[in-house]
């Protein structure tokens, strides 16, 4: 037999069985998807988990779980729109994900379909009706929706009857005392009652909203959120306590400083309120109050050149955000300062009709001044006050000249 014929039929026996051989796919790392931070690298989490959706090896099972870990990490970055699709295949593929249900009705709730949302919260209780997280979210729902607080209080409650170490819920729970009209002694008990417990423990905690894994873990969120609550019921002391610790522990992380200068400028220190803002202005030109109160500042210390030149460029940045009512507002003082009335009463009315925050302070100020009338009060406390009525205008006019007014 000659070697060409010998090959030929060595060949013609095995090319039938490579050929009725399975192709040997690549394998796909399940583990990495499974076990990826979804909070804190949604990034990579979702990278990883792609090559398990697109795995022709993988099972309905492990797709269904990367779906979800996809989900979760869209949900995380604020995305909720794409959380859902995500969560949608991944309850198809397994309808026993239970998780699945309570991510995809926090990320309806996010987009505002609340008969979806109150579906996936149901069958998330029913599934898992000793989990805490379950009583947390009706309670959220209750509260936000149907604006019942009796019944978001029930809902937490019974949440922390659970698991009273379940430190979200219990923040939401405080939250529903943290007013001034509220409970403000239950509500600091409850803020101290999270704040004593193990940090390392309380920062594992995931809440929607933080920015990146550089932002404040959740008991600094939590000293931040107290911070703001001793300031509205006018505890500043224990504010600026709140404030200085954050600070200390986020030194570049720009809202430490943004919060600081804002207690500064509410207890009348001006020059320190100065240097937190442009110091959380260095580190972020977003900072959401340091702007604002920038302009506080310069009109306090009587730095009037410095307020219009600040004011001006804000006006002519060509961008309309929520510092640009300020601006006019901040400028209109100048005008004020030096007899420009017709140019301050422009600024102002400009500034009023823009922000309603705004239009309610200076239109409490006007009554309390005598330029408008007592009965108009209740219609200025709205949430959208008409500042175009006659009556204003003529006495915003009339307070911009007068020297008692808006000072």
């Amino acid at each position: 037999m000659t070697f060409f014929r010998h090959a030929a039929i060595v060949f013609s026996v095995v090319l039938p069985v490579m050929l009725a051989s399975p192709v040997m796919a690549e394998t796909v790392d399940v583990a990495a998807c499974r076990t990826a931070d979804s909070y804190n690298e949604p990034d990579a989490t979702v990278k990883a988990c792609d090559r398990v959706v697109a795995s022709p090896t993988a099972t309905n099972t492990e797709k269904a779980y990367a779906q979800f870990k996809r989900g979760e990490s869209f949900y995380w970055v604020k995305r909720p729109e794409l959380a859902i699709p995500a969560l949608d295949a991944a309850l198809k593929l397994d309808p026993d994900l239970n998780e699945a249900y309570l991510r995809r009705g926090w990320a309806r709730f996010r987009t505002g379909q609340l008969a979806a949302t109150a579906r996936d919260f149901s069958d998330f209780l029913s599934r898992e009706p000793d989990s805490s997280e379950a009583y947390s979210a009706l309670g959220a729902f209750a509260f936000d929706v149907g604006g019942s607080r009796e019944n978001a209080l029930h809902a937490y409650e019974r949440g922390l009857e659970i698991n009273p170490d379940d430190f979200l819920t219990r923040l939401n729970l405080t939250l529903l005392f943290a007013c001034r009209e509220c409970d403000v002694k239950r509500a600091v008990a409850e803020f101290d009652r999270i704040l004593s417990a193990d940090r390392a423990e309380v920062a594992k905690v995931r809440y929607y909203g933080r920015r990146n894994k550089d932002d404040f873990d959740f008991y600094a969120y939590v000293v931040h959120t107290r911070a703001r609550f001793y300031s509205d019921v006018l505890m500043y002391r224990e504010a600026l306590a709140d404030a200085d610790w954050l600070v200390a522990q986020y030194p570049a992380l720009a809202k430490s400083y943004d919060l600081r200068a804002d207690l500064y400028s509410d207890t009348d220190n001006h020059v320190a309120a100065l240097a937190d803002a442009e110091a959380a202005l260095a580190l972020d030109r977003f900072a959401v109050e340091s702007p604002r109160i920038r302009l506080n500042s310069f009109l306090r210390l009587g730095r009037y050149a410095e307020l219009l030149s600040e004011s001006e460029k804000l006006i002519n940045a060509g961008t309309w955000d929520q510092t640009t009512p300020y601006a006019y507002f901040y400028r209109a003082y100048v005008h004020k300062h030096f007899g420009r009335y017709d140019e301050a009463f422009h600024d102002m009315a400009e500034a009023v009709a823009s922000d309603n925050w705004l239009a309610r302070a200076v239109s409490s100020h006007m009554i309390k001044r005598g330029f408008l009338r007592e009965e108009l009060r209740e219609a200025y406390r709205g949430p959208r006050p008409d500042t175009s009525i006659k009556e204003f205008q003529n006495g915003l006019q009339a307070c911009v000249v007068d020297p008692e007014c808006l000072i």
